[in-house]
């Protein structure tokens, strides 16, 4: 997920963006005067104005989002954090998400207004039906493709809305080359994944363990990994030590 956020960042101050809004003014200036006057106007606005401002204000918006996500991490109490080598894993519990939930919402909130943006210049574009413009409608859609995908991946894994059964985790791994940082977001409850995704796999299984019962009985366990859904399958047997 970072990966992605770094590379929509790349999009958003690239030198090379602006070279290609060069290009879009070059092909209005040839519609200008045209009977599709009104539509070009509209152009012209969303790219001197619109679009310059709502590009470097979410530039800052996800710059000053990951810094907040930096202190964040260093602020984590140390019982939610796990060092192995060059590894770090820090679980983001509830207190940090709830405490960090204005800033996601308003990055969500810039995000949108770009996406609405975009949306709107694709809209005037494709009205044209002029294949010298459609390089112009896939770029627009390409990047407002991972605008999207961004928005949904940032919106489930830091917003609690409906994900309150779920643990969020963030690994950071320091390389002598560079800092990778990795997003997981996985349930606590497994037994409504584990029927249809591991025990139907197979003819048959076995767990065993020290530690599989409590009070000499398996309920827990089998509630846990929903293998209540498998009595027909299950053969218990405790063995004392």
């Amino acid at each position: 997920m970072t990966a992605e956020i770094f590379y929509l960042l790349g999009k958003l101050s690239d030198k090379r963006q602006d070279s290609k809004i060069f290009k879009i003014r070059k092909l209005l200036a040839k519609k200008s005067n045209s009977s599709d006057q009104s539509s070009v106007d509209s152009l012209w606005k969303l790219i001197d104005e619109s679009l310059p401002l709502c590009r470097q204000s979410l530039l800052l918006s996800y710059q000053e989002w990951l810094e907040d996500l930096e202190l964040c991490c260093n602020e984590v109490s140390n019982q939610y954090k796990s060092r192995h080598n060059n590894e770090v894993k820090i679980r983001l519990c509830e207190e940090v998400l709830t405490s960090w939930d204005l800033e996601t919402k308003f990055l969500l909130s810039e995000n949108q207004r770009l996406i609405n943006i975009l949306d709107e210049m694709e809209h005037l574009v494709e009205q044209w039906k002029d294949e010298s413009w459609q390089w112009a409608v896939l770029e627009i859609r390409s990047l407002n493709k991972r605008l999207l995908q961004q928005t949904q991946a940032i919106k489930s894994f830091f917003l609690l809305e409906g994900n309150e059964k779920n643990i969020r985790w963030i690994t950071i791994k320091s390389l002598p080359s560079q800092t990778s940082v990795f997003g997981v977001i996985a349930p606590l409850d497994l037994s409504r994944h584990l029927p249809q995704r591991l025990f139907d796999l197979f003819s048959s299984m076995v767990f065993t363990s020290a530690t599989l019962s409590t009070q000499e009985n398996f309920l827990f366990f089998k509630e846990r990994l929903g293998l209540n859904s498998q009595k027909e399958r299950l053969q218990e047997k405790v063995f004392s030590s």
